[in-house]
């Protein structure tokens, strides 16, 4: 009984936190670590060791627990995610500021990260103040639905690696916190990518913006 609790307890944790991170884990490689790291979980718990009927009774109503808290969690997710505590341990989620300007942590490298919904879909962002544009990787392209192969790319970027081709697209939302950007022209890289980019085109209309030791304040003059 243990034994499927635990299998229970795990499928719900990964569930969640692909919902909560479905970009950690958009590349094949990715999947297939995952996959294995489940099945590597789930056969440790498949062939364990029997336990007596009142240790596994204990261990049932532990990761009863482990599920339930889970699921509460969930429930107060909107509300987690816009904390500071939230900040702390997820940096590229915006704090929400009392007069609608959003926070961002510093990354140990010492840049700021944003998640943005595109399009209704989750999309980690790097800010670069150096990038005019909103430049999306090929493979957050694919995420919200733009197929790569089929665009024409006539832009052209300056980059640490040289030069490389750009499509032009319109983005039908781009939302981060509580700014909305309707029908927001961006681009595609034609390389591959580390991570998309938020550039000053973005950067501008969501308002002023300013760096004050590892945290990053943006649309404050909203």
């Amino acid at each position: 009984m243990n034994r499927i609790f635990f299998l229970i307890a795990i499928a719900i944790l990964l569930a969640f936190l692909t919902f909560q991170f479905p970009y950690a884990i958009s590349k094949t490689d990715d999947k297939i670590q995952l996959v294995y790291s489940t099945l590597i979980l789930s056969v440790i718990a498949l062939f364990s060791r029997n336990l007596p009927l009142n240790q596994t009774v204990k261990y049932s109503l532990i990761w009863l627990a482990v599920i339930m808290a889970i699921i509460f969690a969930y429930s107060y997710k909107d509300e987690f995610l816009k904390s500071r505590i939230a900040a702390e341990l997820l940096p590229n989620r915006a704090i929400i500021m009392q007069d609608g300007s959003i926070a961002l942590r510093a990354r140990e490298n010492g840049h700021f990260y944003v998640e943005a919904k595109v399009n209704g879909v989750a999309v980690n962002f790097m800010i670069d103040t150096g990038a005019s544009d909103v430049v999306l990787s090929r493979l957050d392209a694919e995420r919200i639905g733009i197929n790569p192969e089929t665009l024409s790319y006539t832009r052209t970027y300056q980059t640490a690696n040289g030069a490389t081709g750009g499509a032009a697209i319109t983005l039908n939302r781009l939302q981060i916190g509580d700014f909305v950007l309707d029908d927001f022209p961006a681009s595609v890289n034609k390389g591959e990518m580390g991570e998309s980019l938020l550039g000053m085109s973005a950067l501008k209309k969501l308002g002023s913006f300013r760096v004050d030791g590892n945290q990053m304040i943006i649309g404050s003059d909203k």
